[in-house]
């Protein structure tokens, strides 16, 4: 008998320990720069409670206080997560979408249940650990409850989970196949998986406004800022588009001297006249960003 109480009281507490699970969201680094991009990496450990995505806000509020609204910020969150609440997750995947920040799952970190909810808000998403679903369950039922009403409820939940995919355009598919795994076990899965779903890289919608504004920087359409920075990567030893950050001119980098000759479309000989007069003219503005700003994009795009 007292056997038996202890090992229901360890159950018990088991549970209980599993429901408390240490959970936290905290800023892992952050540097605010006046001459460059400031930067916010934050991370979400343990389980998905309520008020998670309070905090959230309010930690990245905070931050944008002091680094301002119209400075470049470079945003990432890391999940290692076990999942929790359906609902908090889905509040936490729209502010990381509203605050536009991108998502990391690291190599020695996990995202599973509800915290793939928050993986794919995010506007970028990186994997290298290991992302799991299965499907929404309820922590306590009424053991009366009728099966009519235990549909309705899950229905409930399914429908919460449909709406907040189509807002942040992902696959319904993976509604389904969350479905039709059962609570007690985990589908890991694959990068094929993550494509299918629309759950590696760039969101679409975010990645055309990046390409919108990277073009505009160079005074092209979309679609020829497409075209040429595909042709800097091939050209340029693969290395991604360097831009300009603050007044970091970079002109002692071959692969972004490399960039800048394919997209803007000009000879080797006219780019160094550019920088040189970038030097000559605008380094007068190195402590008002802005006039820099103007003065490097009026000489870089019409020399």
């Amino acid at each position: 008998m007292v056997t038996n109480f202890l090992k229901s009281l360890a159950i018990l507490l088991l549970v209980f320990s599993s429901v408390i699970s240490y959970a936290k969201v905290e800023v892992h680094h952050q540097s605010v720069e006046r001459d460059a991009c400031s930067k916010l990496f934050m991370t979400k450990t343990g389980q998905i409670l309520p008020g998670d995505a309070l905090q959230f806000a309010i930690l990245y509020s905070r931050f944008v206080s002091v680094a301002g609204k119209e400075g470049c910020i470079i945003k990432e969150i890391r999940l290692d997560s076990e999942g929790g609440s359906v609902d908090e997750a889905i509040e936490f995947g729209r502010k990381v979408r509203e605050f536009e920040f991108r998502v990391m799952v690291p190599s020695n970190g996990s995202c599973l249940s509800a915290c793939v909810l928050v993986y794919a808000a995010g506007v970028d998403r990186v994997n290298v650990g290991a992302i799991g679903i299965h499907r929404p369950y309820f922590y306590k039922i009424s053991p009366n409850a009728s099966s009519l009403e235990v549909r309705k409820s899950r229905d409930n939940v399914a429908n919460k989970i449909k709406v907040f995919l189509a807002e942040i355009d992902v696959s319904d598919r993976l509604l389904d196949d969350m479905l039709s795994v059962p609570p007690d076990k985990m589908k890991i899965l694959t990068d094929a998986e993550l494509r299918q779903y629309r759950l590696d890289g760039r969101d679409a919608t975010y990645d055309e406004q990046v390409t919108a504004k990277e073009a505009s920087e160079y005074g092209l359409s979309s679609s020829e800022y497409r075209k040429r920075a595909a042709l800097a990567r091939i050209q340029c030893t693969g290395q991604k588009i360097i831009r300009l950050q603050g007044q970091n001119l970079r002109v002692d980098d071959r692969n972004f001297e490399c960039e800048q000759l394919v997209l803007l479309g000009i000879s080797q000989a006219e780019l160094k006249r550019r920088q040189d007069k970038i030097l000559k003219v605008c380094m007068i503005h190195e402590n008002d960003v802005p006039k820099f700003r103007a003065c490097f994009n009026k000489i870089r795009l019409n020399g």
